[in-house]
């Protein structure tokens, strides 16, 4: 697995446990509507699952990043490689010439 396939797959992970944290809020918040939770719990559920996902959504960002660094030095790489065979091939050329 490469290095780009892996970064997309832990940003999926990372997404999929932003959306549970969202669901869990949804939850908390029907809960105080039945009054099975008072405002204060929710509101204590709401906070950490706030930071949770603001934590997670910097983590994305990260691995976003690294992921376009990554892609954009495969990309020179193989610009880098193409533009020396060319090079080759034309010296080749001149050669046979």
């Amino acid at each position: 697995m490469g290095k780009i396939e892996k970064l997309n797959k832990e940003i999926t992970r990372l997404e999929a446990k932003i959306e549970k944290l969202h669901t869990e809020i949804e939850e908390a918040k029907e809960k105080k509507e039945r009054k099975e939770l008072t405002p204060a719990e929710y509101t204590q559920v709401k906070q950490q699952n706030g930071l949770e996902i603001k934590h997670l959504r910097t983590a994305i960002r990260r691995k976003e990043k690294a992921r376009y660094l990554t892609e954009k030095k495969m990309r020179e790489k193989a610009e880098k490689k193409e533009k020396k065979r060319k090079e080759k091939e034309e010296k080749r050329m001149k050669q046979e010439e």
